[in-house]
């Protein structure tokens, strides 16, 4: 995970996308979860209407497109709960603003924030395409249940680190026999894993994919699966996780879907969704340009600690 403003640039300016690791405070992460663990344990009305009219949340409608909770910027002086904090100052905020520009080399120009919940058993986002000049796309994660998928993906890169790491040995003809002999358990075993993993997908998991130009007819279903040839496709992923940010540079034709929240996850799909205009690249003042390389450089030289509270 990036640590540095400089290296968070260098990694998006690569891949388009990058994704940062505890963004938030402490102290903040602290509250959030107080406050999302107290919202989950406290059922919700049956209707959208009722919902709407109990909360400030709103439903996401028609249903043959998205269903889920969605919270916007409120102007009410009234106190904030933690997701509206989000909403109304972090990512609409200057500072942010001002954060993200040095962090993808790109000028931000205008923004909308959304606050989304995906109850299990109940919510998706089916595929749709951008149209239009690219944008930035940031998605601030903070759901704070596990079995998402995101804790495994990281165990195995961890896993496949320490193997690159570990020194070859040197194998007579019957190590090397034992040594294919576990590889291929191991291979069987791994794909067994797999299957089982498909089986348990609880979904919720937000996903980019390249958009197929020949296939009008695609957005509907793309979002059921991504088996297959389909997941040649797939851009960038991104799983529900605790206070995990992710920037994404989508392209337009770029495809974009939360796949549906089965009933067998552990809660819900909570994050805070901000696009971000981004003006074409142009050749700007030499002394503005000096004056942003000398800001960058004092920032880049410090490590990251997340969002003060």
């Amino acid at each position: 995970t990036p640590d540095t403003i400089e290296q968070v640039n260098a990694h998006f300016e690569e891949n388009s996308a990058v994704s940062i690791d505890n963004i938030l405070s402490a102290k903040f992460s602290a509250r959030l979860r107080a406050h999302i663990e107290a919202a989950e344990s406290t059922p919700l009305p049956a209707t959208a209407a009722e919902i709407e009219a109990s909360s400030p949340w709103r439903v996401a409608k028609p249903p043959h497109k998205h269903r889920f909770l969605y919270l916007e910027p409120s102007a009410s002086g009234e106190e904030k709960n933690p997701v509206q904090e989000l909403v109304d100052d972090l990512l609409p905020s200057k500072e942010f603003r001002k954060w993200l520009a040095l962090a993808t080399g790109c000028d931000i120009e205008d923004f909308n924030v959304l606050g989304r919940r995906f109850r299990r058993g109940a919510d998706y986002a089916l595929a749709t395409s951008h149209e239009g000049k690219p944008r930035l796309e940031v998605c601030l994660g903070f759901t704070p249940t596990s079995g998402w998928g995101a804790d495994e993906e990281e165990e195995e890169a961890e896993e496949e680190e320490d193997e690159e790491k570990a020194p070859p040995k040197k194998k007579g003809k019957k190590a090397g026999a034992a040594a294919k002999a576990k590889a291929k358990a191991a291979a069987a075993a791994a794909a067994a894993a797999k299957a089982a993993e498909e089986e348990d997908d609880v979904g919720g998991h937000e996903v980019y994919m390249a958009g197929d130009d020949d296939d009008e007819e695609s957005d509907a279903a793309i979002y059921k699966a991504t088996t297959g040839d389909e997941e040649d496709n797939v851009l960038f992923t991104v799983p529900a996780a605790w206070n995990k940010m992710s920037i994404v540079l989508r392209d337009s034709g770029v495809l974009r879907f939360v796949k549906y929240v089965s009933r067998n996850a552990k809660g819900d799909r909570w994050d805070v969704s901000g696009l971000y205009g981004v003006g074409e690249d142009e050749d700007e003042d030499e002394d503005g340009e000096e004056g942003e390389d000398e800001e960058e450089k004092e920032s880049s030289e410090d490590e990251f600690e997340g969002f003060s509270d």
